[in-house]
């Protein structure tokens, strides 16, 4: 394998082929394309298209296999050539192959074609074509995201990304543009299935969720020679002077040279972090404003590429500690009302347990007091539903020890199994998100008489004075305040949360730029195929189950002497217990 590329530019330009000589002066071939880089080359901005074979020449060969066959998924750091080398596969075909059709797409019509702008696909396009020789080139009748090959009838158009886009189409292939930043990308999936069999995913990760991210996921659990990986350590430029860090413990990383060839200045500052490196990556570091830059555009690294709420590398750390298998696995059997819960072991089963039974099948310690928080979904099961769940907390050890989750329930069927539950776990503490369906939820539990629940209170205020309104209000600033409590209990090991999957589900929290705290999924358009995915509804009930673990449970809200009967405050304080009950029975 050529090791340098060197060109032989004299007499040579834009519209002329020129030949590629190999290190000895010796001819490799000769070549007819040319680019545009005015970043690396100010001076001579158009360069000869040369590939590297160290990964763009297997990935052209990928990209026109895959026509007419399958869908590809290119990620890649940035400045990689990738969108360049798309669109000169494309091209190619375009100008030697009869009756081809092709449709560009980017997430702006400004960012696909746009005279005179360098940054659209079109001018791409056009460039490789115009700057071929003159007996090259074909006679294109060209208007706006549109170019037509005369000579043999072929086609290539451009279109924004909008919910329709390609709907009723059909095409050779369609290339979508940094598909990572379209935030309706499931809608375009849907709209494009059936106009080819050739969709090329392009682009730089932007979290660790949506239709890009989705796709990527599922193809690299099916077909994973179908994603096209371009990290800037393939790069031969990019790469000189490679080295890492092996981790040794205790915070302690030793430097590992893989360059053994380049001549790093003695005073070089290396950077020991287990990453793969080079000079060029810490400069480029170095120039970034922030981790979440470098983790987008150089990293290809999802979860990295969104403002997580969670320190990674904490919660990676608290998931080696806390997390641990379940004990066993099952449903629980009751009464229509939800009364008499018996626990049957089911492989398959929807609740995870995370302590031993008794022989009788019962809960070890029957005066040990539990909180059981609940995150709420439609329950239809169908397109967009996310899942209800129930989360059980220890009280006295803060552990997590139950859950149950399912988007088949409708929120008053999901009150009744919560129910069983609640009475399983010694009449737990109910705490639940009262917005949306919680409300259907509220009234089932008020029909069934449970009376173990959490009371709204106004938490911005010191007191947090009760109110006689039953269920947690989801809000800016409660929701803000739930998680930031949730969140200290985790690191200071007050909650151990058992479970790996809600563990993960807290990376995909993400910073807004107005200081709120969201799910990643929820705010990004969600698939509507995803029945049952996770929205961050662990999260939600892991953190109701916390706070209802600090909520005084209400036979203990008189810890002081009882007022004697028939006194003053005596008759007060059973006036306050009847319209409390009364307000919600």
């Amino acid at each position: 394998m050529r090791k340098v590329q060197v060109y032989d530019l004299l007499n040579c330009g834009p519209r002329q082929a020129f030949t590629v000589i190999d290190e000895n002066g010796e001819p490799l071939l000769v070549h007819n394309c040319w680019t545009y880089s005015p970043k690396e080359y100010p001076n001579a901005p158009d360069r000869p298209f040369i590939l590297w074979p160290e990964y763009q020449e297997a990935a052209s060969l990928l990209i026109n296999e895959a026509f007419g066959k399958h869908d590809l998924l290119v990620e890649k750091s940035r400045d990689m050539g990738a969108t360049w080398l798309c669109i000169l596969v494309i091209q190619w075909r375009w100008k030697f192959f009869r009756r081809q059709s092709f449709l560009l797409g980017s997430r702006k019509k400004e960012y696909v074609d746009k005279s005179g702008d360098p940054k659209t696909l079109f001018w791409k396009f056009d460039y490789l074509e115009q700057n071929l020789p003159g007996w090259m080139q074909s006679n294109v009748n060209a208007i706006e995201l549109h170019r037509h090959n005369e000579d043999n009838q072929s086609t290539v158009d451009g279109e924004s990304t909008n919910d329709d886009f390609a709907r009723g189409d059909r095409r050779t292939g369609i290339m979508l543009d940094e598909f990572p930043a379209v935030e309706n990308g499931y809608s375009i999936l849907n709209a494009t299935r059936d106009a080819t069999n050739c969709r090329i995913l392009n682009g730089t990760p932007q979290g660790a969720v949506g239709a890009y991210y989705d796709t990527r996921t599922k193809l690299a659990a099916t077909y994973p020679d179908r994603i096209i990986r371009m990290h800037w350590s393939q790069h031969p430029e990019k790469r000189r002077g490679l080295y890492t860090s092996d981790d040794m413990g205790a915070g302690r990383f030793e430097l590992r040279v893989l360059d053994h060839d380049y001549n790093y200045p003695p005073d070089y500052k290396w950077v020991l972090d287990g990453k793969i490196r080079s000079p060029w990556y810490d400069n480029e570091c170095e120039r970034a404003a922030n981790q979440q830059e470098i983790a987008q555009e150089l990293d290809i690294d999802y979860a990295g590429s969104a403002w997580q709420w969670f320190d990674p590398k904490l919660l990676e750390k608290l998931i080696k500690q806390h997390v641990r298998r379940p004990v066993s696995r099952g449903e629980f059997a009751f009464d229509p009302k939800g009364r008499t819960p018996i626990f049957q072991e089911n492989a398959k089963g929807r609740v995870q347990l995370w302590l031993e039974l008794d022989e009788k099948g019962r809960v070890p310690d029957p005066k040990r007091k539990y909180a059981i928080g609940v995150d709420l979904s439609t329950g239809k099961g169908g397109e967009m539903s996310s899942n209800s769940v129930a989360s059980v907390i220890d009280k006295l050890t803060g552990e997590k020890v139950a859950q149950f989750h399912t988007p088949h329930l409708e929120p008053w069927e999901f009150a009744v199994y919560v129910l069983a539950m609640c009475r399983f776990f010694n009449d737990a503490f109910l705490i639940w998100e009262n917005n949306g369906p919680g409300g259907t939820f509220s009234k089932q539990v008020k029909d069934l008489g449970y009376r173990n629940v959490f009371y709204k209170e106004d938490e911005t205020k010191f007191n947090r004075e009760k109110t006689d309104k039953p269920g947690w209000d989801s809000g800016t600033v409660t929701k803000k305040l739930l998680l930031a409590e949730y969140s200290k209990a985790l690191i200071g090991g007050k909650f151990l949360n058992r479970c790996e999957e809600a563990m993960k589900e807290i990376s995909q929290y993400v910073m807004q730029p107005n200081g709120t705290i969201e799910h990643a999924r929820a705010k990004a358009t969600q698939d509507p195929n995803a029945s049952g995915e996770n929205h961050g509804d662990m999260v939600i009930a892991d953190a109701l189950a916390w706070r209802g673990a600090q909520d005084q449970p209400q036979d203990q809200k008189s810890a002081e002497p009882e007022a004697p009967v028939g006194s003053f405050l005596h008759r007060r304080i059973q006036s306050r217990k009847s319209k409390l009950q009364k307000s919600y029975y």
